[in-house]
């Protein structure tokens, strides 16, 4: 009966062990989760500061092309202008 006794003993104290081992891989994997999880806002931050500042560039890019495009037509029209004058 002892002896029945003592290894049903063992075996809660290995399932006791087997538990908080297992709990204690689950919390690790819940900090590297959450870690992971607080890289991905950022890079999607990143990503967002990024795809903002590309457009405003293109915008930027598009405005100094009509910008180049006005000086053009004037300077021609100028040119043709003074040329007809002449």
């Amino acid at each position: 009966m002892r002896k029945k006794y003592e290894d049903s003993e063992k075996d809660k104290q290995s399932m006791v062990m087997k538990y908080a081992q297992a709990e204690q891989k689950n919390i690790e994997l819940q900090e590297k989760m959450n870690k992971m999880d607080g890289w991905m806002k950022d890079w999607s931050r990143q990503r967002d500061n990024l795809l903002g500042r590309l457009n405003a560039t293109a915008a930027e890019k598009q405005k100094l092309s009509q910008l180049v495009e006005g000086k053009v037509t004037l300077t021609i029209n100028c040119l043709l202008f003074h040329h007809s004058s002449v």
